[in-house]
């Protein structure tokens, strides 16, 4: 991975290939460390946001930013009683599809990755989240081992009325292998992610669907990367990047920030 993007999930979806797709992503200041925020996956996914792209609708070419986040203004069609099926693609590459009903967002809502693989998977109705959020490794699975899965399963994730993460249901490796979740409830608490490989990536501490306390990165081996404090999502004090003999390879300062709780 030759980036690293740092992004709320509720503002903005991020998109890295370990299960960091939820809180803030570090960026480390040590170039040689880069490899230890890799993951088994094939590709990088380097979208900042969804991107903008024509649509038809009404037999009128329209610009649609739909953003799966915040998406009760963000409906490009307004026909009444009239299922619409579309597709957002760059370049000749699928993005983002979508269905509406009567202008709003109605059923599955996929984000792909640049191979075209489905990403996240929403289920809309009316505009809302009715269903558990399922994430994807890009990673094509011809006998998969979770059934009912056809792809390979990152996790289901539950978010709240505001988009806020509120639970994770489940956590897999790209073997399939159930990993654990943390004490992640309704919010709070803290969360565990993972490589695709299924070593320990980092712990964070959340709180009301935000990074809020202790976050530590880890080196597959198990021993400290990086670590740092969040204060209602936003990076604050010091962070420390170690080397895997625990010397300090790299120091940053972050000014604490006005924040609403």
């Amino acid at each position: 991975m030759k980036t690293a993007i740092s992004i709320i999930i509720f503002f903005l979806p991020l998109l890295t290939f370990s299960q960091s797709y939820i809180v803030n992503e570090y960026e480390p200041k040590t170039e040689s460390l880069y490899i230890y925020f890799d993951t088994d996956t094939s590709s990088a996914n380097y979208y900042s946001k969804i991107p903008s792209c024509k649509i038809e609708c009404d037999n009128t070419t329209i610009t649609s930013s739909i953003d799966a986040m915040l998406p009760s203004t963000s409906a490009p069609c307004t026909q009444k009683e009239k299922i619409i099926g579309g597709k957002c693609s760059l370049k000749g590459r699928s993005i983002y599809s979508f269905n509406q009903y009567s202008g709003k967002l109605q059923g599955y809502y996929c984000i792909n990755y640049p191979s075209g693989k489905i990403w996240i998977r929403y289920i809309y109705k009316k505009d809302k989240i009715t269903e558990i959020v399922a994430h994807f490794y890009d990673s094509k699975s011809l006998k998969p081992k979770i059934e009912n899965f056809p792809r390979k399963l990152m996790a289901l994730v539950e978010l709240d009325e505001d988009g806020k993460l509120k639970n994770i249901k489940n956590q897999y490796d790209l073997k399939g292998k159930k990993l654990k979740k943390g004490s992640f409830r309704n919010g709070s608490g803290t969360i565990l992610f993972y490589r695709g490989s299924g070593s320990l990536l980092r712990s964070v501490k959340m709180k009301n669907g935000r990074p809020h306390g202790e976050c530590i990165y880890y080196y597959p081996s198990g021993e400290t990367l990086v670590s740092g404090q969040f204060n209602l999502g936003l990076f604050t004090g010091q962070w420390k990047e170690f080397s895997i003999t625990g010397e300090i390879l790299a120091t940053s300062e972050y000014k604490p920030l006005t924040v609403d709780k």
